[in-house]
């Protein structure tokens, strides 16, 4: 029992941590799913402003319904990517986390010469898997908080000097 405890507050710890490291990162600007909004974005100005020939007009169609669906839909696209990541992490570390606890409980896998090593490998390997996911989770999350207020700031310029 005192080793499961152990291992919990080792796993809350270093998912503690994770979970900030990755709220911290996310808000750093140079990231590439930034750089990847930012891109399609200028691409639809772009594309606007060949069609117009006027950067007041292609700046005005900048801020229709259309284009904010389409950086909405670009941005989900971007966090999707993150989907697969996560769920693996989370899954495979819950999978060896949960057979190290019940490890435990097996007398005849405890009792052999080896099983410390084995219980120890299995919990670092779990937790490495499940913080992974943790932090793949928390950085899609924020990466996603801080897109969406982007996209917002981009909607919300009125196109004649002012912003509204």
């Amino acid at each position: 029992f005192l080793s499961l405890l152990w291992i919990i507050l080792f796993l809350i710890i270093t998912a503690f941590c994770v979970y900030f490291y990755a709220a911290v990162r996310a808000g750093y600007c140079a990231q590439n799913e930034w750089q990847q909004e930012r891109q399609f974005f200028l691409n639809l100005f772009i594309q606007k402003l060949e069609a117009s020939g006027d950067l007041k007009t292609a700046a005005m169609d900048m801020q229709s319904e259309e284009v904010t669906a389409q950086t909405a839909a670009c941005i989900q696209n971007i966090i999707r990517a993150f989907h697969p990541r996560i769920v693996w992490g989370l899954l495979t570390g819950g999978v060896f986390l949960l057979f190290a606890a019940v490890s435990l409980w097996i007398k005849p896998l405890s009792a052999q010469k080896y099983y410390p090593l084995f219980l120890l490998l299995s919990v670092l390997i779990g937790t490495s898997c499940l913080n992974t996911g943790i932090y793949f989770q928390q950085y899609a999350r924020e990466t996603d908080r801080y897109l969406k207020h982007f996209l917002h700031l981009q909607q919300s310029f009125s196109g004649d000097g002012s912003s509204g």
